[in-house]
């Protein structure tokens, strides 16, 4: 009988049960009252047809409990015989006991192997989140790591910055931060074959000849960034003016 086929025709519940220090949460039918129901109404005619199986019966608990306490060694091989819902044998296997449980109830039997691969695939999905966890805790490590090495960078690169700009006049300093916050970075950009090398827009000769001057400050007129020419591109101007 199939699991969904088997909910279909019994509700089911899971039941905490605990002997000796060990809890199981077992799967168990949680409207068996109608079997009683018509027991009361057949007599014991019914006895033979009734699903014992479909409780968990305190007699099952207690020779679990009983079991355990007597001790039986380790690794025993063990056989029970009408399980049921197999609670005894179920708690004899969570001790270490190698236990087959037997019972001429084929869905009982289906329950118990339904309950077995359940238990299986939460094993596997637990095996899976922990590899997980222990990836995770790998890239944590990786991160911080990686933030720490960032921030010695920036702290490095802000020293460098602030060397930089301390042997720079206050004006000039004041309108690169104030084109830095209106334009984003970069704020200085080269004057490249004509064009402004942050937007791209012809420079007019003028401010190309105030760029090689070199006395002031020479911002895009389309831009606003601040402008200045590679000495590359100073000699290449300045050699094409004179061949004219």
């Amino acid at each position: 009988m199939e699991m969904s086929s088997f909910r279909e025709k019994y509700k089911l519940e899971v039941v905490p049960v605990a002997v000796s220090g060990k809890r199981l949460q077992l799967y168990c039918v949680s409207n068996w009252d109608i079997f009683v129901d018509k027991l009361a109404q057949e007599g014991e005619e019914y006895i033979e047809n009734f699903p014992f199986w479909v409780k968990i019966w305190e007699a099952s608990v207690v020779l679990a409990d009983h079991l355990v306490r007597i001790g039986l060694g380790k690794k025993k091989e063990i056989l029970e015989i009408g399980a049921g819902m197999g609670v005894t044998g179920l708690f004899l296997g969570a001790f270490g006991h190698t236990v087959t449980v037997t019972d001429y109830e084929e869905e009982a039997l289906e329950l118990m192997t339904e309950v077995d691969d359940c238990r299986a695939r939460l094993k596997r999905l637990r095996e899976g989140v922990a590899t997980k966890e222990q990836e995770l805790a790998k890239l944590e490590v990786q991160v911080a790591r990686r933030d720490k090495e960032l921030e010695g960078i920036v702290a490095q690169k802000k020293g460098e910055r602030d060397k930089v700009a301390g042997g720079i006049d206050a004006e000039s300093l004041a309108a690169y931060e104030r084109v830095l916050r209106c334009r984003g970075w970069p704020a200085l950009v080269p004057a490249r074959d004509g064009s402004c090398g942050g937007c791209f827009m012809s420079v007019t000769g003028q401010t190309l000849n105030l760029l090689l001057l070199g006395k002031e400050l020479v911002f895009c007129q389309s831009c606003s960034r601040i402008l200045y020419v590679e000495e590359a591109e100073a000699d290449r101007v300045l050699k094409k003016r004179e061949a004219v």
